[in-house]
């Protein structure tokens, strides 16, 4: 891979981090996001089709360096679900990404959203229920 290659996508990848850390920001996104098919793109990673942009979750439970509490957590899921229906299937955490109490927020915080959006995307009947 290129440096530009990777310059590219690191900054694709601050640009989400951004938009995770600063929920207001994605209501103003919404209304461009089409909800009938994804605007990123997917590449092969050996036998799997992932998206061609990550979305970094650092923000999601550091308190000390992007003032999180607990009651973001509806609003980064909103964040969150509209980078899902824009295609987006790579997330990038750590256990690390969380401060202090709330050490690895951001992986307990991904789980319980993707159970969300997958159960909300199965009640709509937008995805198949038997799709793992």
């Amino acid at each position: 891979m290129g440096v530009r290659n990777i310059a590219t996508k690191l900054t694709a990848m601050r640009l989400c981090m951004l938009i995770m850390s600063v929920p207001r920001a994605i209501h103003s996104l919404q209304p461009s996001i089409s909800r009938s098919r994804p605007i990123v793109g997917t590449v092969q990673a050996g036998p799997l089709e992932i998206s061609s942009l990550g979305c970094g979750t650092w923000a999601w439970g550091n308190q000390l360096l992007w003032g999180y509490d607990t009651s973001q957590d509806d609003t980064i899921y909103e964040a969150y679900k509209a980078v899902r229906d824009s295609g987006v299937t790579v997330f990038d955490t750590a256990d690390s990404y969380g401060t202090l109490q709330l050490n690895g927020r951001a992986e307990i915080l991904l789980g319980q959203f993707e159970r969300r959006y997958l159960s909300e995307k199965v009640e709509s009947g937008n995805v198949d229920a038997s799709a793992g």
